[in-house]
């Protein structure tokens, strides 16, 4: 059987991408599921929660895409947890790759090849995606048979996951994935507090404009102080306590992962142009800014000489 690739994404930073990623490996290692990791953020922050710091011959998901880059071959480091996750990190260095991948040809496809020799091994691939879409991210995409896109209920984080939506319309018209079915696994809304209004409020924006265009997981992950102890403990939330609604949370999660009742296909994308922009104005009172008259506001340019 070949490793299901899941990317985890949503734009900006701060979106839960790797607390997801995290999570979701262990919940999904629990089912009895092979799981492997791939930090695939140059922040290297869910290298970091797993205690693998960015150090001097540690090797990492960067040297083996520079090592393909200048050899045509590579060697691929999987370390093994104690968890039972198998976990490929990342480094600072990764924040190069965008400017190393600029002069090689077909390089959206690199870290489709680095993973090819090890797709038996495992049931489910999980790739944490930076806080960007540039040359990197389309690789992540490329290697991934599916992607979960985090929504943050603020409206800059309804607006990326909406910019998300885009940049991987804009990559099919393109042809990026003219042989390649990517599929959306579902939105996740989360650090959701359901106490405040705002936030019950921005659920219902998110599911109903992004709603059009993914389906939404029924799970939703919520707050709670549990998330950030189980992090200063370098644990999944499920085992630094099993009772947590965390937990619960993301059993569930892993449940609706695994099913794929919430699969829906990039090739079926049809967001509007400026979709991001009209959902940052329908999550905000934000308003096109004008001058006292109501005529555009004015600007002033500045001659710049070096």
């Amino acid at each position: 059987m070949t490793a299901r690739v899941i990317f985890i994404g949503g734009g900006k930073g701060g979106t839960g991408k790797t607390t997801t990623g995290q999570n979701l490996a262990s919940a999904l290692l629990a089912k009895g599921l092979k799981i492997l990791g791939v930090d695939g953020d140059g922040q290297a922050s869910w290298s970091h929660l797993n205690g693998l710091f960015p150090r001097k011959g540690r090797p990492n998901i960067f040297t083996a895409v520079k090592q393909l880059i200048e050899n045509f071959e590579a060697k691929l480091a999987i370390y093994h947890l104690p968890s039972g996750l198998d976990f490929i990190p990342s480094s600072a260095a990764l924040h190069k790759i965008v400017s190393d991948l600029a002069s090689v040809e077909r390089s959206e496809y690199l870290l489709q090849q680095l993973l090819a020799p090890v797709l038996e091994r495992y049931d489910i691939i999980i790739i944490d995606c930076p806080p960007a879409l540039h040359a990197w991210t389309n690789n992540i995409f490329m290697a991934a048979n599916d992607g979960i896109i985090t929504v943050q209920l603020e409206p800059l984080g309804i607006a990326s996951a909406g910019e998300t939506l885009e940049y991987l319309q804009t990559l099919r018209k393109r042809g990026l994935f003219q042989a390649h079915d990517l599929k959306i696994t579902g939105g996740l809304i989360t650090m959701m507090d359901v106490r405040t209004s705002i936030h019950r409020n921005l659920a219902e924006v998110a599911e109903e404009k992004l709603g059009m265009h993914i389906n939404f997981f029924r799970t939703r992950i919520e707050r709670t102080i549990q998330f950030p102890e189980s992090q200063y403990f370098g644990m999944p939330i499920d085992l630094y306590n099993k009772d947590s609604k965390g937990t619960t949370a993301y059993q569930a999660l892993a449940e609706e992962v695994v099913s794929g009742t919430s699969l829906s296909s990039v090739s079926r994308l049809n967001v509007p142009a400026g979709f991001a922009d009209s959902l940052l104005l329908d999550a905000s009172s934000i308003e096109e800014q004008v001058g006292e008259d109501g005529t555009e506001i004015t600007w002033e340019e500045v001659n710049v000489i070096i």
